[in-house]
């Protein structure tokens, strides 16, 4: 569990970005456009 507090105040623009901190993203239309647009990339990625 160190490693996520580590990894978090090392690079906390990486770290909320990974877990969605501060962003809405519970339920249909609450999603920031950004976010939405960055899943789809991972997806993609994951689906490759």
């Amino acid at each position: 569990m160190d490693c996520y507090w580590k990894f978090a105040l090392k690079n906390g623009s990486y770290f909320k970005l990974m877990f969605g901190v501060g962003m809405p993203c519970c339920g249909e239309g609450k999603m920031k456009t950004e976010f939405g647009a960055l899943q789809e990339i991972i997806y993609e990625i994951i689906k490759k």
